[in-house]
């Protein structure tokens, strides 16, 4: 840790100021307390260090200013509003808190009384075996979508060989592109067919389509040029698991969690700061 070698070195007098990113991760059951303990080093040293803590996604920030003796600002603003919606059984419900995003859920299985609000949107079946599950065919069809109209989407998976699986589903069902375009994407399968691992099978099917994943299994080098790649519009939909939340920012008009799990943990109260920072991508 930087400010471990400092002391040690005897420099940490040159240290004026601290920026933690993400700073809701300090409630991550993993990596939050190593955080804390950052936090609370800067907090013991003899000199007044600034700390400048940043979240789109934090909701106790009054307690936590608090706890770092700090003032806090809050901003409402975002340049596109945001909307969130529920989707089940090829229908789209919309949400708006996570209050309602389990009440809903709760009335769409049946666990509840009350009937859920009238859905906004429905999407179509598809006669597709690989498409049978509606959640399967909500996703692809989301997707694809949202590629038509000349947008970005990012879609979430729980693990690295959904985000393989449903890459190679989206891939199928895109729509085509003009030959300019097929030739960038050509390029960035040379790019990654040069790098030393080699070309991923996947995703060598995939990216002519305009699509890719993004997961931990792939090298950093891998992970530029798909980014790069779809910041510049070459590649339209990435589908990755929650480290793309982290960190990197690659916005997108369209967010979809596909399923309600992160992983083997279902999604509840104490995980909803990781979707939320996944929509925040929008």
């Amino acid at each position: 840790m930087l400010v471990n070698t400092a002391i040690e070195q005897c420099t940490i007098d040159d240290l004026g100021v601290v920026v933690l990113d993400e700073l809701h991760m300090i409630d991550d059951d993993h990596r939050g307390y190593l955080m804390e303990l950052l936090a609370t080093k800067i907090l013991s040293l003899e000199q007044r260090v600034q700390i400048i803590g940043m979240s789109a996604t934090l909701p106790n920030t009054q307690l936590l200013a608090k706890w770092l003796d700090a003032k806090y600002y809050e901003s409402k603003f975002k340049p596109i509003p945001i909307k969130e919606y529920l989707v089940y059984d090829n229908s789209i419900h919309p949400i708006s808190t996570s209050s309602s995003f389990f009440r809903a859920a709760s009335q769409l299985r049946g666990l509840r009384p009350s009937q859920p609000n009238a859905p906004s949107m429905t999407i179509k079946p598809s006669l597709h075996n690989e498409l049978r599950n509606p959640t399967t065919n909500a996703v692809v069809a989301l997707a694809v979508e949202t590629a038509s109209e000349g947008y970005g989407a990012l879609v979430f998976c729980g693990g690295r060989q959904a985000c393989q699986t449903t890459a190679l589903l989206i891939s199928q069902a895109m729509p085509g592109c003009s030959e300019e375009t097929l030739e960038k994407r050509r390029d960035v399968v040379l790019d990654l067919r040069s790098l030393p691992v080699g070309l991923d099978e996947t995703l060598e099917k995939t990216i002519p389509k305009g699509v890719a994943f993004h997961h931990a299994g792939l090298t950093g080098e891998e992970r530029e040029i798909l980014a790069s790649a779809y910041d510049n519009r070459i590649i339209s939909v990435i589908i990755a698991t929650c480290s793309l939340a982290a960190g990197i920012n690659l916005p997108a008009r369209r967010v979809i969690l596909n399923g309600a799990r992160m992983g083997r943990e279902p999604i509840g109260p104490a995980m909803l700061s990781v979707p939320r920072e996944m929509l925040y991508k929008a």
